[in-house]
Order: C-alpha cells, then structure tokens, then sequence
C-alpha cells in the first residue's frame, strides 16, 4: 500500500457511506487507538453537517481501517509524531484536506516505557 492508496481507499468507504445523498464534501472523522480505528461519517451540504445514512459494506471499513493505521505508521516512521486521529474531508471535485490530530485522547491509556503504536501492516 501506499498513501495515495489509502486516501483512495477512505474516500471510497466515505462514498460508500454517503450513499444518493446530495454533499458538498463528505467529512470523515477517523479515530485511532493504538490497533483500533473508528469512523465517523457526515455529509456537509450548505455548510452544515449530517451523518451518512448509509453503511459501507464490512470488506470496505476493514481496508479503511488498514488504511487509515498505514497513514498513521507512514507518518510517524516521517515525522516520529504520532497522531490520534485526522479529519478527512472529500470534495466533489477529487480534492481532499487532512487535519491531523497529535494530542492522545484522553480515553486513550498512555504509552507503555518502550512501547510502539506502529505495527506490521505488510499483508494488507
């Protein structure tokens, strides 16, 4: 894999979740803990949000999830920062932005001395 992959692969589970709707962009929040990733899905139409009334199908969510634990290794091996989350937002026109978020939720427990977030994702 690699990071134009994994946008791809977050649009397209935000596509999947934004179903007929009309959008002008489709905001994914994604949450990260340590092996888990959560996703949170709204449309945003006349500068307000909705939450998608679709589900992405379950092979989907599971490759974004992949995908979204790739960007957050990729990052930290670039950087040594980790983040905990970003907010993904799709426009019509294939253009995208990515906040990150550095600060460790607090329902996150801390790093353990010598522990590591990143992981092997190679067969994925």
């Amino acid at each position: 894999m690699n990071s134009v992959t994994a946008y791809e692969i977050i649009a397209l589970q935000a596509l999947a979740e934004a179903g007929p709707s009309d959008w002008d962009a489709l905001v994914t929040e994604v949450y990260i803990n340590r092996r888990c990733v959560s996703f949170q899905n709204h449309l945003e139409l006349a500068q307000a949000l909705q939450p998608s009334q679709f589900k992405a199908p379950f092979q989907l969510v599971t490759r974004a999830t992949h995908a979204a634990l790739f960007l957050r290794d990729e990052w930290c091996a670039a950087t040594g920062e980790i983040i905990w989350g970003f907010t993904f937002r799709y426009f019509c026109n294939d253009n995208f932005t990515i906040d990150y978020r550095y600060d460790r939720p607090d329902w996150v427990s801390p790093l353990a001395e010598g522990e590591t977030i990143q992981g092997d994702l190679s067969g994925y």
